[in-house]
């Protein structure tokens, strides 16, 4: 198997509908239910995300800080999808244990 590969094409296969946009980390919450919660309101308003399952557990289980899952978006739609998770937590749609990621981190 060769390990010689294109990374631009990699990038560009793992984006969402095969967008060119970098996917910034906007939000980072503990929950997987509550990260997919987020993912379907974020698509309902046709804002393109990744999620990233950070899960790092030596456990079969997943708990607490150890289930990390982080919501990216481009940096175009950041402004909206971080309106629409805010709404979210007011509405107690979801909790309000998750973060938002600073563009710094």
């Amino acid at each position: 198997m060769s390990e010689d590969f294109d990374r631009e094409d990699m990038d560009e296969q793992d984006s969402p509908e095969g967008s060119n946009e970098e996917m910034l980390d906007l939000y980072r919450c503990y929950e997987h239910q509550e990260a997919l919660r987020l993912m379907d309101l974020l698509e309902e308003k046709n804002i393109e995300a990744l999620l990233r399952d950070r899960s790092a557990s030596a456990f079969p289980t997943s708990v607490g800080m150890t289930s990390q899952q982080i919501i990216a978006v481009s940096q175009n739609d950041r402004a909206g999808a971080q309106a629409l998770i805010e709404a979210a937590v007011r509405d107690e749609i979801v909790s309000s244990e998750g973060i938002f990621i600073s563009d710094s981190e």
